[in-house]
């Protein structure tokens, strides 16, 4: 076997080549703009947290939504959510409703479960729910960002069920928007109560069920009270409720068929 050894000046220009290779590597900045979000994500999984949330805060859109396109994907996502919220909450819709949309979809992933498994600090938990309960209050916001807002601070609320000391009161955090202005943010909190209504919810929903302006509303509202439990529901709504159910299912609001449905059965 013939043996060949390399002199010095060529392992240093192979090093060299493996080295201008590696820093030829796309940045996360470059893998967004070409559509790469796969492989945005994939990488992202595996860099430092810190320098995702600190690429939140930029001015330069393309390395903000880089890093908000990626969150989701990591591991310690959850702990980024009040950096998202400082961004959902900013007038530009061009990065507020990512910002939501990463958030909703870090928050959906999490659960008590979760928040055990990962060992969760309660109090962060809680201060995250309050900074995306504030966003949901704010009228001169977007009402797609509100309407996450709204979800997201449920879904960390129903987390703290696991991790507090004393477990939140979630029919009161979802009830504090059933009265809104803004129907989205309505549609929000009732799509975040179980169906059927848990009897501390019930006359709330009900009250949107018969009065609520918004006709998306009243069908979502009559889901849940009816949802499960058919002849409790209708016990529960009334003459007036059950000529609202009627009402509405007549209208046939295709845009929610399965709350139709429901509602019709």
């Amino acid at each position: 076997m013939r043996v060949v050894f390399l002199g010095a000046a060529v392992v240093s220009a192979v090093a060299a080549a493996l080295g201008l290779a590696a820093a030829a590597a796309p940045t996360r900045v470059e893998r967004y703009r070409a559509g790469d979000l796969a492989e945005l994500r994939r990488a992202a999984a595996g860099q430092p947290l810190a320098g995702l949330v600190a690429d939140l805060g930029s001015t330069d859109r393309a390395t903000a939504l880089a890093a908000i396109t990626a969150l989701p994907a990591h591991p310690d996502a959850p702990h980024a959510l009040a950096a998202l919220a400082t961004v959902a909450a900013r007038w530009d819709r061009s990065v507020a409703a990512p910002a939501a949309a990463a958030a909703l979809a870090i928050a959906r992933q999490l659960d008590g479960d979760r928040a055990i498994r990962d060992e969760l600090d309660d109090e962060a938990l809680a201060d995250d729910a309050a900074a995306w309960t504030a966003l949901a209050d704010r009228a001169d916001r977007w009402s797609d960002v509100r309407a996450a807002a709204v979800t997201i601070a449920l879904a960390l609320t129903a987390a703290r069920v696991a991790t507090a000391d004393t477990a939140p009161d979630i029919d009161a955090a979802r009830a504090r928007f059933y009265t809104d202005d803004d129907p989205e943010v309505r549609l929000a909190a009732l799509e975040a109560t179980p169906a059927p209504a848990p009897d501390a919810a019930m006359a709330a929903v009900i009250a949107r069920a018969t009065d609520d302006g918004d006709a998306a509303v009243r069908l979502v509202a009559l889901q849940v009270v009816c949802a499960g439990d058919a002849p409790r529901g209708l016990r529960a709504l009334g003459d007036a409720g059950r000529a609202a159910l009627y009402a509405v299912t007549t209208a046939a609001d295709a845009s929610r068929p399965g709350a139709l449905l429901d509602a019709a059965r």
